[in-house]
This record gives C-alpha cells, sequence and structure tokens, in this order.
C-alpha cells in the first residue's frame, strides 16, 4: 500500500483550505478552516528531521499567528525523525532552538491560543 502524502493528509484533515497550508523542507506553516474557523497551521512531514533552520521556521510562524490572529488555534502536526543529529547543528546551539520554539508556543498558550 502507498504511503499517503503529506498535502493529501493535509487535504483531508482541511478539505480545499489545506492550500493554505506551505510545504517547505518538509516544515509546514499556513492558516486552514475547521468547521468554518481559521486554525494556524505548523509542523513537520516526511518523517523528517528537525534542524536549527527548521526550528526557527516554526517558531517564526507561532509569533506571526500571535501577533496578525490573537487567539487562534494552533494545531502542530508531527512527521519527525526527531532532532537532526549532527554535531554542527549542536555546536549552533541546537537545545536552545528548540527552547525558543517552545518558548513561543508557551506565550501562545498563555495567549489564549
Amino acid at each position: 500500500m502507498k504511503k499517503p502524502t503529506a498535502r493529501s493528509l493535509l487535504a483531508k484533515l482541511f478539505g480545499p483550505s489545506a492550500r493554505g497550508i506551505s510545504i517547505e523542507k518538509s516544515v509546514l506553516a499556513g492558516y486552514a478552516k475547521v468547521r468554518g474557523s481559521t486554525v494556524c497551521v505548523i509542523g513537520t512531514c516526511d518523517g523528517t528531521y528537525v534542524d536549527n533552520a527548521a526550528a526557527l521556521r516554526l517558531a517564526a510562524h507561532v509569533i506571526e499567528c500571535i501577533e496578525k490572529h490573537p487567539k487562534t488555534p494552533i494545531v502542530m502536526l508531527v512527521d519527525s525523525a526527531g532532532q537532526q543529529p549532527n554535531r554542527v547543528a549542536e555546536m549552533l546551539g541546537l537545545a536552545s532552538y528548540f527552547g525558543h520554539l517552545l518558548s513561543c508556543l508557551e506565550l501562545a498558550r498563555r495567549k489564549g491560543h
């Protein structure tokens, strides 16, 4: 049986509004509709490893959602192999990038998302 694509799974979850979600280097970011209400969507797909750049892109989208769409629910979808086991990423502070993403998500929670 053929594994479904990220795009087809998004279409099943969000219908036609899934077109508002971009996929760049296996990172999901965008907006979709659930029962007529807008949701902010972030996440990963394709069993990717999450690196510093991916964590920053996800955090930036959460911040955008906080600033431009107050109290909009955030849906996080994850299909990941975990963090990328890479010495360069570790030297650049991969844990702090994840910490930044978690801080952004906590701020969103506190602001009613």
